[in-house]
């Protein structure tokens, strides 16, 4: 699945402050990005899992792809309080 680039930089923010910079041979990058280029599918699958962690915790919504908090206004089982 594809999503909003601001839902990628949310991700991209989370990992950034939870983890230390990666450094080889005098070079630096943020974890993100690091993990993004070697391990791109691992990525995807952390960010997925990350995403549904933060639907249980009821801050992001998938059907619009929108965190609760950016004011999201779907009719979604999880704005509605059905979801299981």
């Amino acid at each position: 699945m594809d999503y909003k680039i601001e839902t990628y930089e949310a991700f991209d923010d989370h990992i950034d402050e939870t983890e230390p910079e990666v450094r080889v041979w005098g070079v630096t990058w943020s974890p993100s990005v690091a993990f993004e280029r070697i391990d791109p599918i691992g990525y995807r699958v952390a960010m997925s899992d990350w995403l549904s962690h933060m639907e249980v915790a009821e801050q992001y919504c998938p059907d619009c792809d929108l965190f609760l908090w950016d004011a999201c206004a779907c009719d979604s089982p999880t704005q509605r309080g059905d979801a299981q």
